[in-house]
């Protein structure tokens, strides 16, 4: 697949793109900005970049897929050539505190995750899925990164 541009992506198990949001993200690399503070954001640790940004509508994102509980959506400030996060729009603090939403919520998240790495890999020929925790996990909200790549320089 390489030099062809995928479409965006799409699965059985998720709804259509938010038209608000929905800007027909592509699995593709994407540009980092020089001097950007790589990281949740840039969010502080402790914050929850998630809500107050992300869902909130003031930091834009590219969304990737969506569902009635789901958000999957390229890295503000992606530390790979494919850096896509996959978060519950529900708060949720972290993968071993669920919060309300519990294992419930949870599934759903994976199902999103596992349905967006299965077309990375389909891409790329691999993907990396990973969920950090304690002083790993710089926004308390539970997500998941689907990557691909090596690291970037600037990361």
């Amino acid at each position: 697949m390489a030099g062809q541009v995928p479409a965006p992506y799409r699965s059985p198990h998720l709804s259509r793109l938010h038209p608000s949001r929905r800007t027909d993200a592509a699995l593709s690399a994407a540009p980092v900005a020089a001097g950007a503070v790589q990281g949740e954001g840039g969010a502080p640790p402790g914050s929850d970049f998630y809500c107050d940004e992300a869902l909130s509508g003031r930091t834009p994102v590219t969304v990737v897929a969506e569902t009635d509980a789901v958000l999957a959506f390229e890295h503000t400030h992606p530390s790979h050539p494919v850096h896509i996060v996959v978060m519950p729009k529900q708060h949720t603090p972290s993968l071993v505190d669920l919060g309300e939403g519990g294992d419930a919520l949870l599934l759903k998240v994976l199902t999103v995750a596992r349905d967006v790495a299965a077309r990375v890999q389909e891409e790329h020929g691999a993907a990396r899925v990973t969920a950090n925790l304690g002083s790993y996990q710089e926004s308390e909200h539970l997500h998941i990164h689907v990557t691909y790549g090596h690291q970037l320089e600037s990361a």
